[in-house]
C-alpha cells in the first residue's frame, strides 16, 4: 500500500498537468496537451492511483475522461466520439459532476458530427447524473440550443423537458 502523502503528490501532480494540457488546448497547441495527458496516463497506470478529495481528483478513469475533453474542445469531435467509445470501466469512481461533464463533452461532440439522437441521448445523461450542476454548464445550454435549431421540430415530450431543463434560465 503506498504512503497517504504519496498518493497525494500523485494527484496533485496529475491534476497539475490536467490543467496544463486544458492551457494547451486553449491556445490550440494540442499535441502539447496531448504529451501533458500521456505523462498522466502513464503516473496512474504507474502508481494506480485513485483519488477524490477537494484537493484532487485523480485516476486512471479520470485520464481517460480528460483525454476525451480535450480532443472535443480541440475541436476533433470524430476523434473524442471514437475515443469515448472505447473507454473501458477502469477503476476509480469519479464524482456525478465529472462523469456528467463527460457526457456534456460527447454530446458536444455529437451535434458537431450530426448525430443529434446521440446528443441528446448524453445531454440525458448529464441530467440524470448531476441535474443542477449539468443544466447550469455552458457547453450544455450551448448544445441544447444548437439541438432546438438543428432537431426536427417534433421532438415529443421528453426532448421538450430536456430543452426546460437546459435552457429555462
Amino acid at each position: 500500500m503506498k504512503p497517504a502523502g504519496e498518493t497525494r503528490r500523485t494527484a496533485v501532480f496529475g491534476n497539475l498537468l490536467f490543467n496544463a494540457a486544458t492551457a494547451a488546448v486553449k491556445i490550440g497547441a494540442a499535441h502539447r496537451a496531448a504529451d501533458l495527458l500521456a505523462e498522466a496516463r502513464s503516473a496512474a497506470a504507474r502508481t494506480m492511483t485513485s483519488v477524490v478529495t477537494e484537493a484532487a481528483i485523480f485516476s486512471p478513469r479520470a485520464v481517460a475522461l480528460q483525454e476525451v475533453e480535450n480532443l472535443s474542445r480541440s475541436d476533433d469531435p470524430e476523434t473524442a466520439l471514437r475515443h469515448a467509445a472505447t473507454l473501458p470501466a477502469l477503476p476509480g469512481q469519479l464524482p456525478a459532476f465529472w462523469e456528467a461533464g463527460h457526457a456534456l463533452h460527447i454530446a458536444s461532440a455529437s451535434v458537431k458530427t450530426r448525430r443529434y439522437d446521440d446528443a441528446l441521448h448524453h445531454l440525458d445523461r448529464a441530467h440524470h447524473l448531476a441535474p443542477d450542476w449539468a443544466t447550469s454548464q455552458p457547453l450544455g445550454v450551448a448544445t441544447l440550443r444548437t439541438l432546438l435549431d438543428r432537431a426536427a421540430r417534433r421532438r415529443g415530450p421528453h426532448f421538450a423537458a430536456l430543452a426546460n431543463a437546459y435552457c429555462a434560465g
